[in-house]
């Protein structure tokens, strides 16, 4: 289980832009160094937007048609809706992935820290709302 101290949670969140912060859940769990910005709307709904890396794939057949992984990561915006029910988030399970970058030979999270800068979440607000 990965551990942080609250130095390294400082200088990793101050190279975040763009409203994103460094997600510590996300690194004490699954030891990812992600980005993450919510924002309530007010609804009981929150909107997340999680800056991460997902698998590149490449389809192969053999007279069977199957996928495997490159090892290659792929920067990718996971756009997902949760509901407030007491003091939880709470999530049907459905997202959606954009594609903001190229593939990289291994996770960077300077990459995904430069990207937060690029990233317009209005932009997706809007097509949400």
């Amino acid at each position: 289980m990965p551990s942080i101290t609250r130095d390294q949670f400082h200088k990793w969140n101050a190279q975040a832009q763009g409203g994103f912060v460094f997600d510590f859940r996300q690194y004490c769990i699954w030891g990812d160094k992600e980005l993450i910005k919510q924002i309530d709307l007010g609804t009981g709904k929150v909107v997340q937007f999680r800056l991460c890396y997902f698998p590149e794939y490449e389809t192969r057949t053999n007279g069977c048609t199957f996928h495997v992984q490159t090892g290659r990561h792929i920067p990718t915006l996971d756009i997902s809706i949760w509901r407030k029910q007491d003091s939880v988030l709470i999530s049907n399970g459905g997202s959606k992935q954009i594609t903001v970058g190229d593939p990289q030979a291994k996770k960077n999270y300077k990459v995904l820290c430069n990207l937060s800068g690029t990233i317009d979440t209005d932009k997706y607000m809007k097509e949400i709302a």
